[in-house]
């Protein structure tokens, strides 16, 4: 079966990878004219795991998390009176999405 995705992101290659491997002939197609090297950073939790071992990579992604930490609420004085943790923020791993 001939298969196009739109899309060179992140979720793309890794359909790619899955349908290529069950036999598909696939395509991608990306509108951006070359790979970005900046963007939001890319977060990972639950089923997704699953996947990134499947995909036989999630060791080589967890070299690459970002180790974020968690943010300071400040008063009007800068006195630290809070913290928002990480996981408010991101998932349970989470790596730059420059490449």
């Amino acid at each position: 079966m001939k298969i196009l995705i739109s899309g060179a992101s992140v979720a793309g290659p890794a359909l790619v990878w899955f349908l290529h491997r069950d036999g598909h002939d696939v395509t991608v197609v990306e509108r951006a004219p070359a790979l970005r090297d900046s963007g939001y950073a890319v977060d990972f939790r639950g089923a997704a795991f699953e996947v990134l071992e499947e995909l036989g990579i999630l060791e080589e992604v967890r070299a690459h998390a970002t180790g974020m930490t968690g943010t300071d609420l400040l008063d009007a004085e800068g006195n630290r009176v809070g913290e928002l943790p990480a996981e408010t923020f991101a998932g349970e791993l989470e790596v730059p999405s420059a490449r």
